[in-house]
């Protein structure tokens, strides 16, 4: 789950959705009694850790800081020079061209 001092997962599916209400989940959920368990243990540790998330359905750069808010969480995307660091580490180490990743996050 941690690679590079941040968290890949896709725990959330929708961030709007459900870091917001962790205990809702989608019709697919195999066991969703677990999942929202699992969600609820990720998200506590990536607040008490100040963990940078790598969410797969994020918006560009996919990645957020989560914090508590009320009975749910919020994501905060504000995104520091350290943070798309590891956005294109990443990118690069999946396979993408440095060059290409560069071009992006100049746009």
């Amino acid at each position: 789950m941690i690679a590079s001092g941040s968290v890949q997962a896709d725990v959330t599916l929708l961030p709007a959705l459900f870091v917001r209400n962790p205990g809702w989940w989608p019709t697919f959920d195999f066991d969703p009694e677990m999942a929202v368990q699992a969600r609820r243990k990720v998200y506590d540790r990536l607040v008490a850790e100040k963990i940078l998330l790598r969410g797969f359905h994020y918006p560009f750069p996919s990645l957020a800081h989560i914090e508590k808010s009320g009975m749910g969480y919020r994501e905060t995307t504000a995104v520091e020079s350290d943070d798309l660091n590891v956005c294109v580490e990443a990118a690069v180490h999946n396979g993408a061209d440095i060059d290409q990743v560069r071009a992006g996050d100049q746009r």
